[in-house]
């Protein structure tokens, strides 16, 4: 588990900093970029209140780019396609597998 190190007085507002000794495997750099103080373990930000995602940015194509997102989504996929299901319904127990959901997302686009 990743150790904080306090750099602020006792009495003071308290900002936590990531240990030195944290391997930057399991911190992304990210995270040392963004303002305000971030818990390295979780991703919470105590002054807004909220999650930051602790994985390293995800590069966008750039915006002129004339791309759809379920396009760049399915472009993220492994090849070759997951053997496992992508949807599974619960109630009734019916699987969809990679190639069939990709051919109906792909009948929608």
């Amino acid at each position: 588990m990743p150790q904080l190190a306090t750099s602020a007085p006792p009495n003071s507002s308290l900002h936590l900093t990531p240990d030195p000794r944290v391997s930057p495997l399991k911190m992304s750099s990210a995270l040392a970029e963004r303002g305000g103080a971030i818990d390295a373990r979780t991703g919470y930000r105590a002054t807004t209140r909220s999650f930051v995602s602790l994985r390293p940015p995800l590069p966008l194509p750039p915006a002129d780019a004339p791309l759809t997102f379920p396009a760049f989504a399915l472009s993220l996929l492994p090849s070759p396609l997951p053997a496992h299901p992508a949807l599974l319904d619960a109630a009734t127990g019916e699987a969809v597998s990679y190639p069939a959901f990709l051919s109906q997302v792909r009948a929608l686009v």
